[in-house]
């Protein structure tokens, strides 16, 4: 009783001797040391399985049947083999001794039935077994090794020999292209056809590479490889782009059957009569696309599917006897074949990774190899608009769903009619995979549905629209020469982080010190309050370390070793990976590791850079056509909500550039703006919020032509969010309303009005800081005057006094940290807080501050701000001599700040002019007034401003005396709390 993997096995025997005696015949159940009798009439219940019902009857009266597995099947039966005497043939109803005998029948030993299936087997398995055998794999690989040999094995590579020189061994037979031609054949079929297909597969690289490098060197081969390709798409069981896109559940088999089918496009693109091919391929799916148009013009009627092939007069571009004189295209036939499998992906999505793989990899082709040409045929047969139903499934906008019903399809759905029509075709051998027997496998039950990673259709998305550099570089690689299974970095990673850690490390200490570790993870987009010492001194005491004597002390820093292990280590933990392409990122690096240019990189935002970047490469090309159907999907805003959630944001960033640049992108635009001033103001609304913004970030830093309507439009744009909205959805129309209706609303909502507004404020503080939108709101300066009244916008305050930079989720988590790390030290202040009395400081010891300049003896002052005391140092910053200031003051939506500051000369403390290096919280409350609580500057919970350098630096406060507030001197600013500086050149800086 059990399944094929196991059980409890027992048997079930009749007892022969008592046919002999005449007795009723008896049968045993024999289980282990157990032998019981056991009735024949149950042997239908007990040895035969299917499903059995039972029925239970409740007192009530009613039954219940329940239907359940009967586990009980036969692993094995016996029959007896009956032998009838000869004088029985043909004779019936006769007398056997003094018997009534019944009708006899011919009976059959049983061979001659299962003779041919037996034999057929056996050959089979003589088959397999000789396929299978290492030694014949090395004899076909070696005769695949010959077709890269060169045409003489022993020409003589020394020009200094004297001595004529011996005739040289040749291998003649390579140099017959039928011969090589004939062995190419022979070893692409054994290797799609056996090896893929088998459980051995170690030497399958070797296999792959001279393949590739086959197809590389022979045109001819390529060319005949991928018209066999395209007519088996015709095929059910021997279609290898549908079973090694769509079908085997192998990833190491798809990839490898993608990289030659690759290498192979590549070479056979190469061929002009190809290339002639396509083009009348791509001309006459042009024709099928006008033609389908000119039908539904003008009708009120849905759209209809979009075809996957040629169809009707155009069917001839796509007819397989074409191959030969170039009537027909072997490569337009893949296309096709390609849409055909998108269609069907969404029920495949197990093992259709490797679709997207193929398409960016042949998207991505150079274009002195046919790239050009072929990315062209996949635009116009709508590849991408495929690839974003994929993506979005039954959240892709209407016509798309319409147009490509079976890409559309959702998971749910997906699962449900997935079903045995869809497992894997009959294949000349079983396909290959890991899960055999109970307890095998990798832990992940494959009957659930677990959401695919689309970043490889993300990736293909990219290279359609025509920025390779979205083509991730692999970071890991297995280690050559290691018994065991190791892996190490891969050279471009290592390349990549190198360059990092040359410009990360200290010049004189020759690496990372405890100061440049903690600038780097800052850098990296960690907040510096999670930066703590003991996180740094577990990466000092885990990895390789050099030391340095700098006279006073031994120093320990991470060599370049250590910083290359660290980034091994950190990519093989689970989610590693993301965080290592994050700090790629962050240093300039694409995902392919290519770097952008140092111009693109000078820029603050990251945003930017990436848009610029884009700008870079694409800006001087011709930024050809897509179709509707791709340019709709590319203008939904929910596409980058589901890649900024999916893929990352450097991924995300590329393709939306891509996607905006040379285009018109007002759909978008407006898409994201009515998106926005729709979502919800609690948590539910942030993932709504951080994709807007990514998006105005990056259509408003692209520098071409358009650039200065998209800002106008994002910003002033009159189109209404819905039926009842009064004014526009641009961001100053749309919080400008929102802030006039902030005191009518007096109950609880999803949707809280002063909540909204500072969230639209915070996105122009965002987008204020490009280069364009900043100058674009000085200028206009009258749509956002308003938003003084809240004290939050980023061109009327300091930067970093509010708003510290975030780090992103989960980024560079500290377990070690400190509960409570950065809080303001309890001190004796609080002694004197019932007197109205302050204890003062006559100096103040800044240190540890990353900024250097900001360290020092500061000195106390004779006039106060804000009620305080004001301290100040003289010093040096860019070569100036400047005076720095340490002092509290008010901002303009009544909170107040300590700051570390460089005040101009005739300047008050407290301007947007003053240059920030830390700020620090205080303890008087938004509403107090200054002489309500004094406070003396915090020893600790500073953090890092705009100008600063991490890490914020720690105050010790020397020499008190104790006076009362009454005597202190006069208020270094003589205004009231309510009124507005005026600079000496007209500029309104902040409330105090």
């Amino acid at each position: 009783a059990g399944v094929a993997q196991g059980g409890h096995y027992y048997s079930y025997i009749k007892d022969r001797s008592s046919a002999n005696t005449g007795e009723t015949e008896k049968w045993y159940r024999f289980d282990d040391e157990d032998v019981t009798a056991f009735d024949p009439s149950q042997i239908e219940v007990e040895c035969f399985g299917g499903k059995v019902k039972k029925e239970t009857k409740w007192p009530d009266g009613s039954v219940q049947t329940v239907e359940s597995e009967q586990f009980a099947n036969a692993l094995m039966l016996f029959y007896e083999k009956l032998k009838p005497s000869a004088n029985l043939h043909g004779k019936e109803n006769t007398e056997i001794q003094g018997k009534v005998s019944v009708p006899v029948k011919d009976c059959s030993s049983g061979y001659d039935v299962f003779q041919s299936d037996v034999r057929r087997s056996n050959t089979t398995h003589k088959w397999h077994a000789f396929l299978f055998d290492s030694e014949f794999q090395h004899f076909l690989s070696g005769l695949l090794g010959l077709c890269l040999l060169n045409r003489c094995l022993g020409d003589s590579q020394d020009d200094m020999e004297i001595s004529p020189p011996s005739p040289a061994p040749t291998i003649s037979i390579t140099d017959d292209p039928n011969w090589r031609l004939a062995v190419l054949q022979m070893s692409t079929s054994f290797l799609f056809d056996v090896l893929l297909h088998s459980a051995d597969r170690g030497s399958l690289s070797k296999w792959v590479s001279k393949l590739e490098s086959a197809f590389y060197r022979d045109q001819l081969a390529a060319k005949w490889f991928v018209q066999e390709l395209a007519r088996k798409t015709s095929e059910l069981s021997g279609n290898w782009l549908r079973v090694f896109c769509t079908e085997c559940p192998d990833s190491s088999c798809r990839i490898a059957a993608v990289r030659i089918i690759s290498s192979a496009l590549q070479s056979c693109m190469d061929s002009s009569q190809e290339q002639e091919a396509l083009q009348g391929w791509i001309e006459a799916w042009n024709s099928q696309w006008e033609s389908r148009q000119s039908q539904n013009s003008g009708k009120k009627t849905l759209a209809k599917t979009m075809p996957t092939k040629l169809e009707g007069v155009w069917k001839s571009k796509e007819e397989t006897r074409g191959f030969g004189d170039g009537s027909a295209s072997c490569v337009g036939v893949i296309i096709s074949s390609l849409a055909a499998l998108l269609e069907v992906a969404p029920r495949c999505w197990r093992n259709c990774a490797e679709l997207f793989l193929l398409l960016r990899d042949i998207a991505s082709l150079p274009d002195e190899k046919g790239g050009k040409l072929i990315c062209k045929a996949l635009l116009d047969s709508q590849i991408p608009a495929r690839l974003i139903c994929i993506a979005l499934r039954e959240r892709s906008p209407r016509q798309l769903q319409l147009a490509f019903p079976g890409a559309s399809v959702s998971y749910e759905l997906a699962e449900a009619v997935r079903g045995d029509a869809l497992s894997s075709a009959t294949h000349m051998l079983p396909m290959a995979s890991n899960n055999i027997g109970m307890g095998s496998g990798n832990g992940v039950n494959q009957s659930l549905p677990v959401a695919p990673d689309p970043t490889l259709l993300f990736e293909a998305l990219g290279c359609l629209l025509g920025f390779n550099g979205v083509k991730r570089e692999i970071l890991l690689i297995e280690s050559k020469g290691s018994k065991s299974r190791m892996l190490e970095l891969s050279t471009a990673a290592k390349i990549a982080l190198t360059t990092i850690f040359d410009e990360s490390k200290s010049g004189k200490l020759g690496g990372m010190g405890e100061n440049d570790i903690n600038k780097y993870m800052i850098r990296c987009g960690m907040n510096t309050k999670y930066v703590h010492v003991q996180k740094i001194a577990n990466i000092l005491s885990k990895y390789h370390t050099s030391t340095f004597n700098d006279g006073k002390k031994v120093v320990k820093v991470l060599s370049l070793d250590g910083f290359l292990t660290y980034y091994r280590d950190t990519a093989q933990k689970n989610g590693g990976e993301s965080q290592v392409r994050s700090d790629l990122h962050a240093f300039g690096f694409r995902p392919d590791l290519s770097r952008r240019s140092e111009s693109c990189r000078s820029v603050d935002s990251i945003f930017e850079s990436v848009s610029l970047d884009v700008h870079e490469v694409l800006g001087n090309k011709e930024i050809g056509p897509i179709g509707n159907l791709a340019e709709l999907g590319l203008n939904f805003v929910h596409l980058y909500s589901y890649a900024y959630d999916n893929v990352g944001e450097a991924l995300s960033c590329y393709v939306l550039a891509c996607a905006v640049i040379g285009r018109n992108s007002s759909r978008l635009i407006l898409d994201s703006l009515r998106v926005l001033s729709r979502a919800p103001t609690g948590n539910t609304g942030k993932n709504t919020v951080d994709t807007c913004l990514m998006i105005f970030k990056i259509v408003l830093s692209l520098p071409d032509k358009r650039q200065q309507d998209r800002i106008e439009m994002v910003m002033l744009s009159n189109e209404k969010a819905g039926p009842y909205a009064n004014s526009g959805v641009g961001l100053l129309r749309a919080s400008k309303e929102l802030n006039e209706l902030t005191g009518t609303q007096h109950y609880s909502s999803d949707f809280q009005y002063h909540i909204a507004v500072e969230r639209y404020i915070m996105i122009v503080e965002a987008l204020y800081r490009i280069g364009k939108v900043g100058d674009w709101l000085s200028q206009n300066k009258n749509t956002h005057a308003w938003m003084e009244e809240w004290g939050r916008s980023e061109f009327s305050r300091r930067d970093g006094a509010i708003h510290p930079t975030q780090a992103p989720l989960g980024h560079h988590s500290d377990s070690d940290m400190n509960p409570g790390l950065g809080n303001d030290s309890e001190d004796d202040d609080d002694d004197y807080q019932h007197l109205n009395i302050e204890r003062r400081f006559d100096r103040i010891l800044v240190q540890g501050a990353g900024t250097n300049a900001a360290n020092g003896e500061y000195l106390l002052q004779e006039k106060k701000n804000d009620g305080t005391c004001i301290y100040a140092k003289e010093g040096f910053w860019q070569g100036n001599r400047d005076t720095f200031y340490l002092y509290r003051c008010q901002l303009s939506d009544k909170k107040r700040r300590w700051f570390i500051s460089i005040v101009p000369a005739k300047s008050s403390p407290g301007t947007a002019k003053d240059t920030d290096f830390y700020w620090a919280p205080t303890k008087v409350g938004a509403g107090e007034q200054p002489g309500s609580l004094v406070e003396n500057p915090p020893q600790q919970g500073w953090n890092v401003a705009k100008e600063g350098e991490a890490p914020a630096p720690s105050i010790v406060s020397k020499e008190t005396c104790t006076v009362n507030n009454s005597f202190l001197e006069e208020d270094f600013n003589s205004t009231d709390a309510d009124d507005i500086i005026d600079d000496d050149d007209g500029e309104q800086g902040r409330l105090l």
